[in-house]
Protein backbone atom coordinates (compact mmCIF):
# COMPACT_ATOMS: atom_id res chain seq x y z
CA UNK A 1 0.00 0.00 0.00
CA UNK A 2 2.63 2.53 -0.75
CA UNK A 3 1.85 6.30 -0.62
CA UNK A 4 -0.80 5.29 2.15
CA UNK A 5 -0.98 6.13 5.49
CA UNK A 6 -2.02 3.71 8.26
CA UNK A 7 -4.11 4.72 10.88
CA UNK A 8 -2.86 3.58 14.16
CA UNK A 9 -5.21 2.27 15.61
CA UNK A 10 -7.06 -0.41 13.85
CA UNK A 11 -8.62 -3.87 14.43
CA UNK A 12 -8.23 -6.71 12.04
CA UNK A 13 -9.28 -9.77 11.62
CA UNK A 14 -8.56 -12.11 8.77
CA UNK A 15 -11.68 -13.67 6.86
CA UNK A 16 -12.26 -15.38 3.79
CA UNK A 17 -16.49 -15.06 3.09
CA UNK A 18 -18.31 -14.52 0.00
CA UNK A 19 -20.69 -10.98 -0.30
CA UNK A 20 -23.49 -11.23 -2.69
CA UNK A 21 -22.74 -8.47 -4.90
CA UNK A 22 -25.73 -8.80 -7.24
CA UNK A 23 -28.35 -11.39 -8.83
CA UNK A 24 -25.44 -13.56 -10.51
CA UNK A 25 -22.25 -12.36 -9.19
CA UNK A 26 -19.99 -12.58 -5.33
CA UNK A 27 -17.35 -10.87 -4.26
CA UNK A 28 -14.48 -12.56 -2.51
CA UNK A 29 -13.32 -10.65 1.00
CA UNK A 30 -10.18 -11.47 2.08
CA UNK A 31 -9.17 -9.15 5.25
CA UNK A 32 -11.77 -7.08 7.11
CA UNK A 33 -10.88 -3.87 9.22
CA UNK A 34 -12.41 -1.15 11.30
CA UNK A 35 -11.39 2.06 12.30
CA UNK A 36 -10.77 2.48 16.25
CA UNK A 37 -13.58 4.57 16.79
CA UNK A 38 -15.78 2.02 14.86
CA UNK A 39 -17.08 4.26 12.50
CA UNK A 40 -16.21 2.73 9.15
CA UNK A 41 -15.61 -0.80 8.31
CA UNK A 42 -12.71 -0.97 5.51
CA UNK A 43 -13.54 -4.42 3.46
CA UNK A 44 -10.16 -6.07 1.34
CA UNK A 45 -11.09 -7.92 -1.30
CA UNK A 46 -8.99 -9.43 -4.83
CA UNK A 47 -10.49 -6.17 -7.20
CA UNK A 48 -9.07 -3.31 -4.22
CA UNK A 49 -10.48 -2.14 -0.50
CA UNK A 50 -14.00 -0.57 -0.25
CA UNK A 51 -15.24 1.28 2.91
CA UNK A 52 -18.43 1.35 4.34
CA UNK A 53 -19.72 3.87 7.15
CA UNK A 54 -22.84 3.62 9.39
CA UNK A 55 -22.52 -0.21 8.99
CA UNK A 56 -23.90 -0.52 12.45
CA UNK A 57 -27.00 -2.73 11.12
CA UNK A 58 -24.59 -4.66 9.02
CA UNK A 59 -23.97 -8.25 9.96
CA UNK A 60 -21.46 -11.52 9.19
CA UNK A 61 -22.21 -14.76 11.13
CA UNK A 62 -19.71 -17.55 10.65
CA UNK A 63 -21.18 -20.33 12.81
CA UNK A 64 -17.48 -21.71 13.06
CA UNK A 65 -16.61 -19.17 15.01
CA UNK A 66 -17.71 -18.85 18.56
CA UNK A 67 -16.64 -15.28 19.13
CA UNK A 68 -19.52 -13.07 19.30
CA UNK A 69 -19.76 -9.87 17.53
CA UNK A 70 -20.43 -7.11 20.01
CA UNK A 71 -20.77 -3.18 19.29
CA UNK A 72 -20.15 -0.20 21.55
CA UNK A 73 -20.20 3.00 20.08
CA UNK A 74 -21.37 6.83 21.21
CA UNK A 75 -22.22 9.83 19.40
CA UNK A 76 -21.36 12.36 18.76
CA UNK A 77 -18.21 12.43 20.27
CA UNK A 78 -16.56 14.89 21.11
CA UNK A 79 -19.96 16.03 22.61
CA UNK A 80 -21.03 19.16 24.71
CA UNK A 81 -22.84 17.34 27.13
CA UNK A 82 -26.04 15.86 26.80
CA UNK A 83 -27.75 13.83 24.12
CA UNK A 84 -25.27 11.14 23.38
CA UNK A 85 -26.59 8.30 21.88
CA UNK A 86 -25.21 5.11 22.92
CA UNK A 87 -25.65 2.03 20.54
CA UNK A 88 -24.43 -1.40 21.59
CA UNK A 89 -25.50 -4.85 20.49
CA UNK A 90 -25.04 -8.16 22.48
CA UNK A 91 -25.14 -11.60 20.69
CA UNK A 92 -27.96 -13.28 23.57
CA UNK A 93 -29.90 -12.60 26.20
CA UNK A 94 -28.50 -11.62 29.51
CA UNK A 95 -27.19 -8.59 32.03
CA UNK A 96 -25.92 -5.68 30.51
CA UNK A 97 -24.61 -2.88 32.51
CA UNK A 98 -23.50 0.29 30.73
CA UNK A 99 -21.83 2.94 32.97
CA UNK A 100 -19.76 6.04 32.53
CA UNK A 101 -16.17 6.29 33.96
CA UNK A 102 -14.07 9.33 34.97
CA UNK A 103 -9.80 8.48 33.76
CA UNK A 104 -9.16 7.41 37.10
CA UNK A 105 -11.51 4.79 36.66
CA UNK A 106 -14.19 5.84 38.90
CA UNK A 107 -17.88 4.86 37.91
CA UNK A 108 -19.50 8.92 37.56
CA UNK A 109 -22.96 7.09 36.18
CA UNK A 110 -24.65 3.51 35.53
CA UNK A 111 -26.64 3.75 32.88
CA UNK A 112 -27.93 0.99 32.51
CA UNK A 113 -28.04 -2.56 34.33
CA UNK A 114 -30.38 -5.04 33.91
CA UNK A 115 -31.42 -8.11 32.36
CA UNK A 116 -31.79 -8.33 28.43
CA UNK A 117 -34.12 -10.35 26.87
CA UNK A 118 -33.42 -9.86 22.70
CA UNK A 119 -29.73 -9.93 21.62
CA UNK A 120 -29.03 -7.73 18.68
CA UNK A 121 -28.74 -3.90 18.12
CA UNK A 122 -30.22 -1.48 21.12
CA UNK A 123 -29.83 2.36 22.22
CA UNK A 124 -29.67 4.49 25.04
CA UNK A 125 -29.29 7.94 26.06
CA UNK A 126 -26.30 9.67 28.08
CA UNK A 127 -27.97 13.42 28.98
CA UNK A 128 -24.28 14.28 30.29
CA UNK A 129 -25.40 14.38 34.00
CA UNK A 130 -23.81 11.91 36.79
CA UNK A 131 -25.24 9.84 39.30
CA UNK A 132 -26.27 12.72 41.70
CA UNK A 133 -27.72 14.45 38.59
CA UNK A 134 -25.15 17.21 37.83
CA UNK A 135 -23.85 18.11 34.44
CA UNK A 136 -20.25 15.86 33.98
CA UNK A 137 -17.43 18.38 33.83
CA UNK A 138 -14.92 18.65 30.52
CA UNK A 139 -12.77 15.99 30.20
CA UNK A 140 -11.87 12.45 28.91
CA UNK A 141 -14.37 9.96 30.03
CA UNK A 142 -14.86 5.85 29.51
CA UNK A 143 -17.61 4.03 28.14
CA UNK A 144 -18.10 0.71 29.79
CA UNK A 145 -20.11 -2.44 28.71
CA UNK A 146 -19.91 -5.68 30.40
CA UNK A 147 -22.22 -8.62 29.14
CA UNK A 148 -21.74 -12.52 29.00
CA UNK A 149 -20.30 -11.00 25.30
CA UNK A 150 -17.32 -10.01 27.54
CA UNK A 151 -16.09 -6.24 28.56
CA UNK A 152 -16.13 -3.33 25.68
CA UNK A 153 -14.70 0.08 26.86
CA UNK A 154 -14.44 3.41 24.50
CA UNK A 155 -13.51 7.10 25.12
CA UNK A 156 -16.11 9.70 24.90
CA UNK A 157 -15.20 13.27 25.36
CA UNK A 158 -16.99 15.84 26.64
CA UNK A 159 -16.14 19.74 25.77
CA UNK A 160 -17.03 22.86 27.58
CA UNK A 161 -20.83 24.03 26.80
Amino acid sequence: MAGRTTPTNWCVASACVSVPMGPASTLSVTSLAVDGSLLTLYVGTDAGIASASNYLNVTAVDESDPTPLVHLVARPTPTRGGNTQVIYSISRRGRVSIGIYNVLGQRVRTLMNREMESPGLHSLKWDGLDQHGRATPAGVYFLGMESLDGIRGIKVVVLPK
